[in-house]
């Protein structure tokens, strides 16, 4: 029978961060393990695709170079469209998890496995967001590579653009994510929502997108297969984890002051020491 979990309150986030690795790291370490599972499927399509991107640009040479860079490029418009249904399983893990720490966080007691799975269940917002995010995704690929076959020139510049446009949706997604299991909103007001946060707090999100999940961005360009191992296992046991602690965390403290305080009230510092007991 697993145990009903509460939390004595903070006053602040970033108390509330670090009590949670000083007294609940089991609670990060559980859930990076249960979303590691959901990831699976994403991990081994990456591993995949560039097996099969360094069995064909391995054959390059002088004489070939255009018909190997052609045929490379059409093979990642083919490959990509996978993304699609990898980043779906991993958005029914991710309700699972957002909606766990959710519930610590808002101090509302929590038992993980049984709290997961109805995380799991209400995971059809999750899964709606993240199938837009992956049409777009793919949408953004397909361009990139698609002129990049007409004409190489175009890939360097199309790749910074691509790279900067999924940041930024990255940086959409994250708010949008987080307010799910929040507000009952329809997802497409929910995403709306996110737009003007992310671009109210761009600089700041911005940093958040960086330090959690901008390096699983880098794994996926990364020919290092022992450095690519690596940064597999830390999401696997601690990784994931954390990101979902430090994005729900940052996105409560703006849901406060820009929603909560005037028209949520009841959750305004929900989770948070307010003084009020004294």
């Amino acid at each position: 029978m697993e145990k009903k979990i509460n939390i004595s309150l903070p006053i602040n986030r970033w108390q509330l961060f670090k009590f949670t690795y000083r007294n609940h790291l089991s609670l990060i370490i559980k859930l990076s393990l249960m979303i590691a599972i959901f990831s699976i499927p994403l991990f081994t399509f990456l591993i995949v695709k560039n097996v099969f991107a360094n069995a064909l640009l391995s054959q390059i040479n002088q004489d070939n170079e255009l018909i190997i860079l052609q045929r490379y490029y059409y093979q990642e418009i083919i490959l990509d469209i996978f993304y699609i249904p990898c980043f779906v399983i991993l958005a029914i893990g991710l309700s699972g998890g957002f909606f766990v720490m959710k519930k610590y966080l808002y101090q509302e007691g929590f038992t993980f496995f049984k709290d997961f799975r109805n995380g799991m269940k209400k995971s059809k917002e999750f899964i709606l967001s993240t199938l837009i995010l992956s049409i777009i995704l793919y949408l953004l690929l397909f361009l990139k590579n698609f002129f990049s076959y007409i004409n190489f020139q175009y890939y360097i510049p199309l790749s910074i653009f691509v790279f900067i446009i999924i940041f930024l949706l990255v940086n959409v997604f994250i708010f949008t994510y987080c307010q799910i299991h929040i507000y009952s909103n329809n997802i497409f007001h929910l995403i709306k929502n996110s737009l003007c946060f992310s671009f109210n707090q761009l600089f700041k999100v911005s940093l958040i997108n960086l330090i959690t999940i901008f390096p699983l961005v880098l794994f996926m360009n990364f020919q290092n297969a022992v450095l690519k191992i690596i940064i597999i296992l830390i999401y696997f046991i601690i990784g994931f984890g954390n990101c979902l602690l430090i994005t729900m965390l940052y996105s409560c403290s703006v849901f406060d002051e820009l929603i909560n305080k005037d028209r949520f009230p009841s959750i305004y510092r929900k989770g948070l020491y307010n003084g009020e007991d004294e």
